[in-house]
Parts: C-alpha cells; sequence; structure tokens
C-alpha cells in the first residue's frame, strides 16, 4: 500500500513554481526603505505616474478617512521628515488641507516614538487636519503607545487600490503601472513568507 501510496504522490502534478517580481530578482524586496520610496513615488500626483490621487485616495479610504476635492489638491510628499530631536519619519504628505504621516513597517520593530511623531505632524499641519498612519506588513492591534496612529496593513491598502485602478490606468504611464503591480505582489510575497 505505501508504494501505491508513493506512486499516487509522484503522479500528482508539480507546484507551479513562484515567478519572482522585479524587486526580489534585484535583492531589495524586504528593504523598508524601497519600500517607502515606491510609496513616495506613487502618492505624488505629479511624479510622471499618470495615476493622479489614486493611491493617496485609497491610501485614506483603508485607514477609514474621508476627503473631499481640497484634500487632494497641492500635494507634496517629503521622505524621511526629520523632527526636531532628528528623528525621522518615513514619509509625511501635505495638501492643502491635511498633513498625513506615514511610519511604513515590513518587519522593524515598533520602537518608534509615535508621540514625537504625533507633534511633529500637528506642528507642520498648523491648521490643517492631521491624518496619522502605521502602515504595515501584519496586523498591528491599537494601543496606546501608538498616540493616535491608525494601523493599516498593505493589504487593506491594496485592497481600496486595486479597483480604483480600471479606468485611471488609461491614463497612466504604460512605463510605471508594471512597477505598481510588481510592488503589490512583492509586498504580497513578502506577506505569504
Amino acid at each position: 500500500t505505501y508504494s501505491l501510496l508513493l506512486q499516487g504522490y509522484r503522479s500528482l502534478p508539480k507546484p507551479r513554481a513562484v515567478e519572482k517580481t522585479y524587486l526580489e530578482l534585484a535583492g531589495y524586496p524586504y528593504l523598508e526603505n524601497v519600500a517607502s520610496n515606491l510609496l513616495e513615488f506613487f502618492l505624488y500626483p505629479e511624479a510622471g505616474h499618470g495615476l493622479g490621487t489614486v493611491m493617496l485616495e485609497a491610501l485614506l479610504e483603508a485607514a477609514g478617512y474621508e476627503w473631499e476635492a481640497a484634500d487632494l489638491q497641492n500635494v507634496s510628499v517629503e521622505r524621511e521628515s526629520t523632527t526636531d530631536s532628528r528623528q525621522r519619519m518615513d514619509l509625511v504628505v501635505s495638501s492643502e488641507t491635511l498633513v498625513i504621516g506615514v511610519e511604513n513597517k515590513l518587519f522593524a520593530e515598533l520602537q518608534n516614538d509615535f508621540r514625537h511623531y504625533q507633534g511633529h505632524l500637528r506642528k507642520q499641519a498648523v491648521d490643517r487636519r492631521v491624518v496619522a498612519l502605521l502602515l504595515s506588513l501584519y496586523p498591528v492591534q491599537p494601543a496606546p503607545f501608538l498616540a493616535g496612529f491608525t494601523p493599516l496593513t498593505y493589504a487593506d491598502l491594496f485592497c481600496c487600490l486595486l479597483p480604483r485602478l480600471g479606468r485611471p490606468l488609461l491614463a497612466a504611464n504604460p512605463r510605471y503601472t508594471p512597477l505598481l503591480f510588481d510592488f503589490i505582489t512583492t509586498i504580497e510575497h513578502l506577506k505569504d513568507g
């Protein structure tokens, strides 16, 4: 009976190999800085990708924030925004009415001073609304040490992003759309191990 079982096992179809993404081939799939750089590019509506505010809209939707058209006008994105005490926040997105702080975590532990980051965002905001987000590969439970940062997973972000891409893809720069899909696939591979 064992030989029949072994023969049956050998006759099963071989699992299809998971194809590596460009980021995986380049050896950078797990680096937080690479992910933050790609987020910066796709969050900035004028970056040349042609997708406009789609990524920014998806980010706000995934975090449960409602916005108006004015919230997405005159957008700027700063990488490694330096605080008064020389700490660095991964991304700060500013518009006419919003200041959005994004702390990006793939695998690193949550050792950041989120209270300090919150103060940094409020100082930049003046009279604009502050949205503070912790974007991570795996779910993080809300906790007091997050100081008002809303935990958000990449899966949540992509779940809101993908349905929004339909019509904007027609106007998108075909050079960068494969990069976006490669980024999404790379993050999914990281999450799945």
